[in-house]
């Protein structure tokens, strides 16, 4: 598995993170890291590390979001508002997070994903 990026831009783009996929995509070894995992947990996990990563650092650089995360078979970490506005355009259109982005190393990764799988298993 190797560390992936998060970019700040894919928050405002439906197809942003490779689609939703980008952890499936980038861990390396797809079908090993898929084995106890759906797409549902998959996107927790994405969720769970923008959340924890990638919005510190959208926050630091001087914007306020709020994280909406939605469910859908694209990317489910878009936020609703940005710097006190609504987001109504998920096209990938809007450039004020350019240049925003976070490395995660591969532990990481593998730590989110075993939380959301650990959850998912006590529900």
């Amino acid at each position: 598995m190797q560390t992936i990026t998060l970019d700040a831009p894919s928050l405002l783009n439906k197809w942003g993170f490779e689609d939703g996929d980008i952890i499936y995509r980038q861990v390396g070894d797809a079908e090993a890291i898929m084995e106890g995992h759906t797409k549902e947990t998959l996107n927790d996990a994405l969720v769970q590390l923008v959340r924890e990563h990638l919005i510190p650092a959208v926050e630091a650089a001087g914007h306020l979001v709020t994280l909406n995360p939605v469910s859908t078979s694209h990317n489910p970490a878009v936020v609703s508002e940005l710097d006190g506005m609504t987001v109504t355009d998920y096209t990938g259109n809007d450039n004020r997070l350019d240049g925003i982005s976070v490395d995660v190393p591969a532990d990481t990764v593998r730590a989110a994903l075993a939380a959301v799988v650990s959850v998912s298993r006590r529900q």
